[in-house]
């Protein structure tokens, strides 16, 4: 099965933008120690790079 280029663009520029924002919601908790509930975002971020990295094997192999 193969995936489109265009829906491999969409799903990266996604992802991106929503690891962005969960590393920059990381970093500011990091200021703030008293919210450490904020560092579960890092299971997210973690599990988005390496959905990337499936995805781009797949596609070239």
């Amino acid at each position: 099965m193969s995936v489109p280029d265009g829906l491999l663009w969409v799903l990266g520029t996604v992802t991106g933008l929503l690891t962005t924002g969960l590393l920059a919601t990381v970093l500011l908790a990091l200021r703030r120690p008293t919210r450490p509930a904020y560092a579960a975002a890092l299971v997210p971020i973690y599990a988005t790079c390496a959905g990337n990295s499936a995805l781009k094997e797949q596609r070239y192999p």
